[in-house]
């Protein structure tokens, strides 16, 4: 069996389906919506729209003068995703591709290549596309959760979107865990 680690899965591997058609939230400027997610054998990506009804640059722009008029600390302010695991293990995201604060300290700097899956989350956005109105941005998180309630947090306080959480029931996503399989043969993979 191949060494876990929190790493997103290679290209070499096919990953299977959980639908979920979540609303994230939802403000007059934007929406945010988790469509799927794709489990693999190791943890899950999680599929994420963004609409907007204003180009983020202006949204943004709008937000940051605002921050520094009022002394607040605008890296609050970027588009956030997290997640909470049943027995309390969480972490978050704050995306790169729609900061605010351009000048801002960047990404958060990504965990040791070997996590303990005990006691760790790791949470990495993986790509994100689109137009000035429409993103689409996928996110892994490590490891697949245990049994229980899982926790999606997301919002956008820039867009006056805040930080909402979304339970949802982990089963899904650990039965469609065993449906994942490499394209081609691994040593000591039971598939």
């Amino acid at each position: 069996m191949r060494a876990l680690n929190s790493r997103p899965p290679s290209e070499g591997w096919i990953g299977a389906p959980v639908p979920l058609a979540l609303d994230l939230g939802l403000a007059d400027q934007v929406g945010i919506h988790a469509s799927h997610a794709t489990v693999y054998a190791e943890g899950f990506v999680l599929h994420f729209e963004v609409t907007v009804k204003r180009p983020p640059t202006l949204i943004c722009g709008d937000a940051m003068a605002l921050a520094r008029r009022s002394g607040q600390d605008p890296d609050g302010l970027d588009l956030h995703f997290g997640v909470e695991f049943a027995d309390g293990r969480r972490a978050d995201w704050q995306t790169t591709w729609i900061r605010v604060n351009r000048n801002s300290a960047g990404s958060p700097s990504l965990p040791a290549r070997d996590m303990d899956p005990a006691v760790s989350i790791r949470v990495q956005a993986i790509d994100g596309r689109g137009s000035d109105f429409h993103y689409r941005t996928r996110h892994w998180v490590w490891p697949v959760p245990p049994p229980g309630l899982l926790t999606l947090r997301a919002g956008w306080p820039a867009a006056d979107l805040p930080i909402r959480a979304v339970d949802i029931d982990a089963s899904p996503l650990i039965e469609a865990r065993s449906r994942s399989y490499p394209l081609w043969g691994l040593e000591g993979n039971e598939h």
